[in-house]
């Protein structure tokens, strides 16, 4: 929405978001799995970051452009309540 490519819904987006930078923003791609061990996810961080590899690659993205938490670390940086 932020980059006029669904027009449509441009009314929607509050000013805030039509003001921001993009060139600046950062992406990362967050899974966040209830239940899972801590200690289970580095490998599914590492296999989850080798699939998406073409497209952080395509897209440029910076590490930790991928990764994987359980709700507890969810929670310490406050992605969820």
């Amino acid at each position: 929405m932020c980059l006029s490519r669904h027009s449509k819904y441009s009314t929607e987006l509050p000013s805030a978001f039509k003001d921001l930078d993009l060139s600046q923003a950062a992406v990362c791609f967050v899974l966040v799995i209830n239940g899972h061990k801590e200690e289970w996810l580095p490998p599914l961080q590492e296999a989850l970051q080798k699939k998406l590899r073409p497209k952080t690659l395509a897209w440029d993205l910076k590490p930790p452009a991928v990764a994987v938490l359980n709700e507890q670390l969810a929670q310490k940086y406050g992605l969820i309540a």
